[in-house]
């Protein structure tokens, strides 16, 4: 492995992180799952790493989602929808909005008021890739159907 790179094996990606030459974290993201290892000691002499704590995830994290309104939030996007399937590369939606502008995020969760929404047409499934999220939370109101 060299420092500072990230290595894909099907739904497996290895990201190696470096400060000042020295491995401080190594993440390992299994479709939407993420294990963190930190921090390592690195031996020059032996070139090996060892870990010394491990943060994991549960199994089945996306699990207690399935069937629930939630908001995803991507890097350049935000959708909303009702979460009916996952595989690891891919979230399934029905009922899903794009949301252009969710206006001030802690408001959006609290009140559901979203500045601008394109929802999907009725029944159209809406697929968003899991490399892309940075994170899902429940959406505890009415999902958005009209355009705004």
């Amino acid at each position: 492995m060299h420092a500072g790179t990230s290595y894909r094996c099907g739904p497996v990606v290895v990201v190696v992180v470096v400060a000042v030459g020295i491995v401080v974290a190594v993440v390992v993201v299994v479709g939407v799952a993420v294990t963190l290892v930190v921090p390592f000691q690195y031996s020059q002499e032996g070139s090996t790493m060892e870990a010394t704590t491990v943060l994991e995830t549960e199994p089945g994290l996306m699990d207690g989602l399935l069937d629930t309104l939630v908001i995803i939030r991507t890097v350049t996007h935000y959708y909303t929808g009702r979460l009916i399937a996952y595989d690891g590369e891919l979230l399934q939606l029905s009922d899903a909005a794009w949301v252009p502008d969710t206006g001030r995020w802690s408001t959006a969760l609290a009140q559901g008021t979203l500045s601008e929404v394109e929802p999907y047409p009725d029944g159209q499934a809406v697929y968003v890739a899991a490399s892309a999220v940075v994170d899902i939370t429940q959406w505890h109101h009415d999902l958005p159907r009209t355009a705004k």
